[in-house]
């Protein structure tokens, strides 16, 4: 309805002030430590910038640690969690008659069309 309309209108016009003011609200982005994402957090910032928004904090997020013991235990943990979330993905693909495919994690960010190649060669090798 116009009532409904016009109050989000209301509170989109509230939320821009308040992220106008400096004094209200402070904007942090929060990136991986990759290429991919810091290309996406550098037009994150200047986006920002333009709409006058200042950001004045970046957050770098699961930074690995250099001892083997951090490393493993990163490993194990990130582990278990994909595995918990590709079993619930199955039972999803399941109920929709969906096939799967498992990307692998390479041991380098893959890049340009040799990459491309090393992650069809992955997802569609003869089973």
């Amino acid at each position: 309805t116009r009532k409904r309309v016009e109050t989000l209108q209301a509170d989109a016009l509230a939320m821009d002030a308040i992220l106008h003011d400096p004094k209200s609200a402070r904007f942090v982005a929060v990136c991986a430590p990759t290429a991919l994402s810091l290309d996406e957090t550098s037009r994150l910032v200047t986006a920002l910038g333009e709409a006058g928004v200042r950001c004045d904090r970046c957050v770098v997020n699961a930074v690995l640690g250099e001892s083997d013991a951090a490393l493993a235990a990163y490993a194990a943990s990130a582990t278990n969690t994909q595995r918990a979330a590709i079993e619930d993905l199955r039972s999803i693909a399941d109920e929709f008659g969906l096939g799967v495919a498992i990307a692998p994690q390479f041991a380098a960010d893959l890049d340009g069309p040799a990459g491309l190649d090393a992650l069809g060669d992955a997802l569609f090798a003869p089973l």
